[in-house]
């Protein structure tokens, strides 16, 4: 014999067949934006990359300075060029770095004062040679 399963259990089996394709469905969809996107930006930063060499290709030095290097600079040969971007950037890269070594630059001074007088007589010095304006202040 057959039970008859109430309709109250059928339709909540159909309800949540309902919303398991529902997430699932998004979830491809979500994947796809997420894959779209990531293609979008691949494209877009290959384009700006072209764009970036190709204007270093066509830029002249701005400054006078760097014209008169580049006059002399441009015939060189690849291999020479490559070496000297190799000095250049070293060059800079060492620059960058340094002013975390310029931060004890305090203590190059220590134990460089050299006196005879005791410090309670530099401190009397400096009490004494102060000249404070006793006049009275007219407003």
């Amino acid at each position: 014999m057959h039970q008859k399963i109430p309709f109250f259990y059928v339709s909540l089996s159909i309800i949540m067949l309902q919303i398991f394709n529902f997430f699932i469905m998004f979830l491809l969809l979500f994947f796809l934006f997420l894959f779209c996107s990531f293609r979008i930006y691949i494209y877009f930063c290959r384009q700006n990359s072209k764009h970036i060499i190709m204007k270093a290709m066509t830029l002249s030095p701005s400054s006078p300075v760097s014209a008169k290097y580049w006059s002399e600079l441009k015939d060189l040969s690849n291999s020479v060029k490559l070496e000297l971007i190799t000095l250049l950037s070293s060059s800079v890269a060492n620059s960058v770095s340094e002013p975390s070594s310029e931060k004890g630059w305090t203590k190059s001074f220590a134990g460089r004062w050299q006196d005879d007088r005791t410090a309670e007589e530099i401190i009397e010095d400096i009490r004494s040679s102060r000249n404070a304006n006793l006049k009275e202040l007219v407003l």
